[in-house]
């Protein structure tokens, strides 16, 4: 699967393998109704100026290490540290039991503590999906320095 950005400023384009994929479902779906969270592990295609190319390559599972897995995700350190540190980190997911895989305000919220480190962020809706659905959003840097999301399409 392939998804892109239609901002003619900042293109974006994600490969997803479809076992990669599996496997994210798979974990998030357990986690169900709680928030289940991980890393995305790749390879770099293309990073020009204006194309960035991605391949999610690797999926790694992390234990959500919230005091309120129902409602939001901490990754769990063990995992998130080393990851975070990897030439190969790409971006994280997490799922959402109840709402669509649309960014919530506390997603936006915690962005900002690790936007920088990120490229691709990814929500799985997981609550009555078989098979589950989700979103991919490109990582951006914005004028005021924060970070934003930018959905991307799949194609």
């Amino acid at each position: 699967m392939i998804y892109t950005s239609s901002h003619p400023q900042s293109q974006i384009s994600i490969e997803l393998d479809e076992q990669v994929l599996s496997a994210i479902y798979k974990h998030l779906t357990a986690c169900h109704p709680l928030e289940g969270c991980g890393i995305l592990l790749g390879e770099c295609l293309d990073n020009s100026d204006i194309a960035r190319r991605w391949r999610i390559t690797e999926f790694k599972p992390a234990a959500n290490r919230s005091p309120n897995p129902d409602r939001a995700f901490t990754l769990d350190p063990a995992v998130w540290v080393p990851c975070s540190l990897s030439p190969r980190l790409l971006g994280i997911v997490h799922n959402h039991p109840v709402s669509a895989p649309v960014p919530s305000l506390e997603d936006l919220k915690q962005l900002q503590s690790f936007g920088a480190l990120i490229r691709i962020y990814m929500i799985v809706a997981t609550e009555h999906k078989n098979p589950p659905n989700h979103s991919l959003y490109g990582v951006q840097s914005g004028e005021d320095l924060t970070y934003l999301l930018m959905k991307l399409q799949e194609h």
